[in-house]
């Protein structure tokens, strides 16, 4: 009895002793997280840290996109087979979703793995990823070998660890998105200026996608006016040919323009509506253009296999819509009253029934060329014809 006192007094002491180093290495990862401001690379050191903690060989690291009701894998030690998966399903899903977490001693005899999972993992823990108290994704990890068992005592400080983490991610997207701010404040600042003197539609057009192209790097670029006659191209970039001509009821940009309502097509192919320019071209980002009276155009920016385009380009051209609006719409406002001017000098000048010169446009004509004669020495000509009988027919 002594005997079995001494093992458990060693063991609960063995117990303690690793708990304490397991608490101080989780203080001195919480240190070093915090000074790490790059998302991707914070990402990745968090499953590298927390594969440590436990001896895990592999895992992932899961953020959740609500809009598709998926958890999408973000960072991967090891082989992680499954790069998305539906919300509430397999290890990774379950706990993006209720935010409890889970530990399987098993994961190839548990009943609940994904059908399609080509993963070797065996022992597995997953725990939840919080945001402001919202579960926003999940942190997992295992082991590929067959001995190996995870204890509760891992899921324990791995739940400690993914408290820290989380604190960390949200630091490093506050500084993200202050970074953006300030990138869309002078990408907002660069199409002022660009366009604050052009007087067309089409230059408006020609000014923002060049600005979209040098500032945001975005290859394929195209801007659609809408009017009575439907979508009419006015500018592109990039090596690619959209219609020129598109009705409302037409491919993705049609949808946009009447549901005037900003989309993110993650996978073109799937969407009914897409129109496919390139077999390169793989999502997409429109954004309708809005002018005081509803939609004036609209904004296309495509992805490709190698650049494809996520919620953080549908929240950047969003953030940009006013800027592109009221560019378009001062353009198209000139140009309207370019057109009643010219309209107006015309009617002034002519006469509404034959839309010959009247008398005013002679006189006018007739003193320019007087001045152009006495100042120049230019000569000109003046013809009288006498039409025999028009007075019956003008009265």
């Amino acid at each position: 009895e002594k005997a079995k006192l001494l093992e458990d007094a060693r063991n609960a002491q063995a117990a303690a002793q690793q708990r304490a180093e397991q608490l101080e290495a989780l203080h001195h990862a919480s240190v070093e997280l915090s000074g790490h401001l790059e998302p991707q690379r914070l990402l990745e050191d968090i499953l590298r840290r927390a594969a440590q903690f436990i001896n895990a060989d592999a895992g992932g690291i899961f953020l959740n996109d609500s809009r598709l009701e998926q958890t999408v894998l973000a960072a991967q030690l090891g082989k992680i087979m499954t790069t998305r998966i539906a919300l509430g399903t397999g290890a990774s899903g379950r706990v993006a979703l209720t935010g409890e977490p889970l530990l399987v001693e098993d994961y190839q005899l548990w009943p609940h793995q994904l059908k399609c999972s080509t993963t070797a993992a065996r022992a597995l823990i997953s725990v939840p990823l919080r945001r402001a108290g919202k579960v926003v994704g999940a942190l997992t990890v295992a082991d590929t070998t067959t001995a190996k068992r995870f204890t509760q005592l891992d899921l324990e400080v791995l739940q400690r660890f993914a408290a820290l983490a989380s604190v960390a991610l949200e630091n490093a997207r506050l500084y993200a998105l202050e970074r953006q701010n300030l990138s869309d404040e002078r990408v907002r600042m660069a199409i002022t200026q660009k366009i604050s003197t052009l007087r067309s539609v089409k230059d408006s057009g020609l000014a923002l996608v060049q600005v979209l192209a040098e500032s945001l790097d975005y290859e394929y670029i195209a801007i659609y006016r809408f009017d009575e006659a439907g979508l009419t191209l006015q500018a592109k970039s990039g090596d690619f040919q959209p219609p020129t001509q598109l009705s409302p009821q037409q491919g993705v940009t049609g949808r946009v323009i009447r549901n005037a309502r900003a989309e993110l097509v993650v996978d073109a192919a799937s969407d009914l509506d897409w129109i496919s320019f390139s077999p390169q071209l793989t999502s997409l980002v429109c954004v309708p253009l809005m002018g005081r009276d509803g939609v004036i155009g609209a904004l296309s920016v495509e992805g490709s296999t190698g650049k494809p385009l996520t919620a953080a380009d549908l929240e950047m051209l969003s953030a940009l819509v006013p800027a592109f609006s009221t560019a378009l719409e001062n353009a198209t406002l000139h140009e309207r009253l370019e057109s009643l001017r010219l309209e107006a000098v015309h009617a002034a000048r002519h006469d509404p029934l034959t839309g010959l010169p009247n008398r005013r446009a002679f006189e006018e004509d007739l003193a320019l060329s007087l001045e152009q004669w006495r100042v120049a020495g230019q000569g000109f000509g003046l013809a009288v014809i006498d039409l025999a009988g028009f007075k019956a027919i003008n009265d």
